[in-house]
């Protein structure tokens, strides 16, 4: 009988098949490719154990902790979930068996209240409230917004951006030209904003013109 390597099925059909078989128990069940470590930076306010945790819960999932397996977007939309403050993850993978987590946690930009003043948040400088405070820092100013009064929740975008960014540019021009703070920046309708400034005088600005 003719050896079983002579016959082209074996070289058409058996001997790719074998060949995919080991690619893939190298791919997913080597030792080699199993992630071992997981590297965290830029991270101050969370922990690097609880993010670490969060990694792992993700990695363990999969029927091997093979680092091809490892899905960077789920690890990433875990942790945002988990934690407001946080702006951004980058998940990337250093072969063989290493997971780099890069975290960019939010910057506070200002103290969002509630008109009633019962609740006050840290806004950063995209308008996103993300952290609760107990008590009103002095050093940094209040954005307060009078045209709506309902709830809101850590994570949401309280004031929109081309908002936020005339109240930076504004808070810039007098501090820089003038050396004024501001003290509270008042959105009172759609189109009109007050400026209080560390003086206790106002200015007033219209949202739909050049604030310059």
């Amino acid at each position: 009988k003719k050896l079983i390597f002579k016959k082209p099925i074996f070289w058409i059909v058996v001997l790719p098949l074998i060949i995919i078989f080991l690619f893939l128990y190298l791919f997913l069940f080597s030792s080699k490719f199993q992630v071992t470590s997981i590297i965290i930076s830029g991270n101050n306010s969370v922990q690097s154990k609880v993010l670490e945790s969060i990694a792992w819960n993700n990695i363990n999932k999969n029927i091997s902790k093979s680092i091809f397996l490892t899905g960077p977007e789920i690890i990433s939309k875990d942790i945002l979930n988990e934690f407001p403050q946080i702006e951004s993850v980058r998940v990337s993978k250093k072969f063989p068996q290493t997971i780099n987590l890069q975290i960019k946690e939010r910057i506070p930009f200002a103290i969002f209240c509630q008109t009633d003043g019962k609740k006050c948040f840290y806004i950063d400088e995209n308008g996103i409230i993300f952290k609760i405070l107990e008590q009103i820092q002095e050093n940094i100013f209040i954005i307060k917004k009078l045209i709506e009064d309902k709830e809101v929740f850590i994570g949401e975008r309280v004031v929109e951006k081309n908002i936020i960014d005339t109240i930076s540019k504004i808070e810039r021009n007098l501090k820089d030209n003038f050396q004024i703070d501001i003290k509270e920046a008042i959105i009172s309708t759609p189109f009109r904003l007050d400026i209080e400034t560390s003086e206790n005088w106002q200015i007033y600005f219209n949202l739909d013109s050049e604030t310059d």
